[in-house]
């Protein structure tokens, strides 16, 4: 399980880094976080993510980040003059979709509510993403979704 667990915090890294230098970003690490600048936005942002298996039973369409890592990444941003964000990665169904949505913690702590696509509950910020029912979910920075086949 602990491999798992560093296999998805590395593509939620690296799948969030790669949008964002697609979009005309720069970017650089800082410590356990991604610093993000372009134009107007200078975004420092924690990422997270959930491969889920490709069992039938059903599994929770959610993506959460603990309150105490929000607290600790809103203080650095706050002394780094940055938008503090959180980077929300879900690979779906063997791989074959992935989703990537970054959206301000302050949008899911102000505006956030259950059964929406994104909450801030149990001391847990939220994004579920089967709620999302637009490209780019309102307040949020940006998503990406990618859809393939996997040939073996």
């Amino acid at each position: 399980m602990k491999a798992q667990k560093t296999v998805t915090r590395k593509m939620s890294e690296a799948m969030t880094m790669a949008v964002l230098m697609k979009q005309g970003y720069e970017i650089e690490k800082v410590d356990d976080y991604i610093h993000a600048e372009k134009e107007s936005h200078n975004l420092l942002i924690r990422y997270a993510g959930r491969i889920l298996s490709n069992v039938s039973e059903p599994e929770s369409t959610t993506v959460e980040i603990k309150q105490s890592s929000v607290i600790e990444l809103e203080e650095k941003a706050l002394k780094l003059n940055c938008t503090a964000c959180l980077s929300y990665f879900v690979a779906k169904h063997n791989m074959k979709e992935l989703e990537l949505c970054i959206i301000p913690s302050k949008i899911i702590r102000e505006t956030g509510e259950a059964g929406t696509e994104y909450s801030y509950a149990s001391d847990n910020y939220h994004y579920n993403y089967a709620k999302v029912d637009s490209k780019l979910p309102s307040g949020a920075i940006l998503r990406a979704v990618w859809s393939g086949d996997i040939f073996e």
